[in-house]
């Protein structure tokens, strides 16, 4: 009975924990998705006096360096960026996420990614459950 009830402990402070990390995760990515959306309206807006097209620039790469400065306390493996304990252990690691930028007259930037956790229970680990996330952020210009 006691080992039944500490499973079940266990699962719903698991499950609570996973929930409050894909929410930080998930903010932290659109905070840096935000930004790219606004640098590039700024460059955009920029590039209007020179005639130049109004989606011009590389949001992929602006996108890049603010991840990286949301993310900088996590180490990156392979990949994936991983957040460990003092331990060692993994606590949760994310892909690097994918994005996708559409702009004709309007730029939507989406990112998708996985974040992992280990599933232990008793020191043991029994397997990864994966979740997979998407974000977006747009800008709409006022003018047409």
């Amino acid at each position: 009975m006691i080992m039944l009830f500490s499973a079940i402990l266990s699962a719903v402070l698991f499950f609570s924990e996973c929930v409050g990390t894909v929410t930080a995760v998930r903010e932290r990515v659109l905070t840096a998705l935000d930004g790219c959306v606004l640098k590039s309206a700024i460059a955009a807006y920029d590039s209007l006096d020179d005639g130049a097209d109004l989606m011009s620039g590389s949001p992929e790469e602006r996108f890049e360096v603010l991840l990286s400065r949301q993310f900088s306390s996590l180490s990156r493996e392979c990949g994936s960026f991983v957040c460990r304990a003092e331990g060692g252990e993994v606590l949760y690691s994310f892909t690097q996420p994918v994005i996708a930028c559409s702009g004709d007259r309007r730029l939507r930037v989406s990112a998708t990614f996985d974040i992992t956790f280990p599933v232990c229970f008793a020191g043991e680990k029994l397997t990864d459950l994966t979740v997979t996330v998407s974000v977006s952020s747009s800008y709409d210009p006022k003018y047409r």
